[in-house]
């Protein structure tokens, strides 16, 4: 069977006898609790909802598969996060071997390591195993057994611990994360995959890692205990292991291993908080503000809405200049109508992030289908002006990361609006600054 969705597109109904017979039901659940779709009974059996997600769901029998509205947008955005800050690579390309066979071959470079790995040794640790038995090798754990000793030896099974050489559980999990990716990846050929899976023989059989993020926490982790011990082969597997799971991450992918089968999906709605910093950083070069767009600038700082308690602030985007948040920027991947203000709940939301962060700004980003535009909305009650911004999927693939420079340039009215703004809050922050540092001297003197 072969289910073909589009992304936040029309649902479709699977029928009972079909539902059953592939075993969709743990699968589903599974997509439905990562928000990738959402699933209600009925009648005549399962009615599917695609969301913000495009990927596919592999299963022995059975497929479903979300494809993207615009593909052209789609690549485009994916151009675009590429060259995202928050990526956390220097570059995309491998590091190959020194005759650089493998470079821009993350599927031939991971297959070198691999085997690079298996001739200087796997990962191992010691494991203290528990048993019980009749002929007790290591320790054995009096307080945990009835003793009866006899003159002709142990006549009962004791409970007796003692270590035991295995393989490093976390390496070969982050290992088996990175091996269903690869069939995904650019350049990869047949011949790699054949040899990565005889290979991969060599490994203790281990469950990978529920999600990319998990795999990469766990190999930054193993890198860092490894390079105690100088094993200069597993460190470039885990960190060829990590090229390819953030290359993923930037893209908003996950990996998923579901009962029976795997699952990938990108969250397409992450995707474009990327873009959006991308575009904001661009303009923000081009109108020569010494400012820098962080994504989820906020996030782990515990600000809350309300000094003494409230949700958390978490803009999509923040702009801060020289110690200070002076923009927020929400992100949203939904079309917006070109007579509408925007949704009253972000623009609630994005309200009270300004008023909380006492930023000077707050931007809207929206996707259109028709003619782009950007308006100031409002002005909160500080004087900090709130803008919408709609960028089409056409202006988007013509300008890439200065679409939204493009498109204020169009609307001089705002940008200057914008521009006073940042004025206002870099003269602000150096006069604050003047300011304590004053009182500084005067406190240490």
């Amino acid at each position: 069977m072969k289910l073909i969705l589009q992304e936040r597109g029309s649902s479709v109904v699977v029928s009972l006898d079909e539902w059953r017979s592939h075993s969709l039901d743990q699968p589903m659940k599974a997509l439905a609790s990562k928000n990738v779709l959402r699933i209600a009974r009925s009648n005549s059996g399962f009615v599917v909802t695609p969301g913000n997600y495009v990927g596919e769901l592999l299963l022995p029998s059975a497929s479903v598969t979300i494809e993207p509205k615009s593909p052209s947008v789609l690549a485009a955005m994916d151009s675009l996060a590429l060259r995202s800050k928050e990526k956390h690579l220097e570059n995309l390309k491998s590091e190959g071997v020194p005759d650089g066979s493998t470079e821009g071959d993350p599927a031939g470079e991971f297959r070198d390591a691999l085997l690079d790995c298996v001739y200087e040794g796997i990962p191992w640790q010691y494991v203290r195993e528990t048993h019980t038995t009749s002929f007790p090798r290591g320790r054995i754990e009096f307080g945990k057994t009835v003793r009866q000793i006899s003159a002709r030896g142990i006549r009962h099974r004791v409970i007796a611990t003692r270590p035991v050489h295995r393989q490093d559980q976390q390496f070969n999990r982050v290992v088996q994360s990175v091996i269903p990716i690869l069939p995904t990846l650019v350049g990869v050929t047949a011949r790699t995959l054949r040899e990565v899976h005889t290979l991969s023989q060599s490994l203790d059989v281990a469950e990978p890692f529920g999600t990319s993020e998990e795999a990469i926490r766990a190999a930054h982790d193993a890198i860092q205990n490894l390079s105690i011990v100088s094993n200069t082969a597993a460190v470039r597997l885990l960190k060829c292991c990590i090229q390819i799971l953030t290359t993923g991450h930037l893209f908003a992918g996950w990996v998923a291993h579901v009962p029976n089968g795997i699952a990938r999906f990108r969250n397409i709605e992450a995707l474009w908080e990327r873009c959006v910093q991308v575009l904001v950083d661009a303009w923000l070069q081009d109108s020569a503000v010494q400012a820098d767009a962080r994504l989820h600038g906020l996030r782990g700082s515990e600000a809350r809405l309300f000094p003494d308690g409230g949700p958390l602030l978490d803009p999509d985007v923040t702009i801060e200049a020289e110690g200070r948040t002076i923009g927020a920027v929400d992100a949203k991947y939904k079309l917006l109508d070109p007579m509408s203000s925007g949704a009253s709940t972000d623009l609630y939301q994005l309200t009270c992030y300004v008023r909380s962060l006492n930023a000077g700004l707050g931007i809207l980003v929206h996707l259109t289908e028709r003619d782009e535009y950007a308006k100031v909305v409002g002005t909160t009650l500080e004087g900090a002006p709130i803008v919408i911004v709609t960028i089409s999927d056409k202006l988007l693939l013509q300008e890439r990361a200065c679409a939204l420079s493009s498109l204020l340039a169009r609307w001089p009215i705002v940008r200057e609006r914008l521009d006073q703004s940042f004025a206002h809050c870099l003269a602000e922050t150096r006069r604050n600054r003047v300011a304590d540092l004053f009182g500084n001297v005067l406190l240490r003197t």
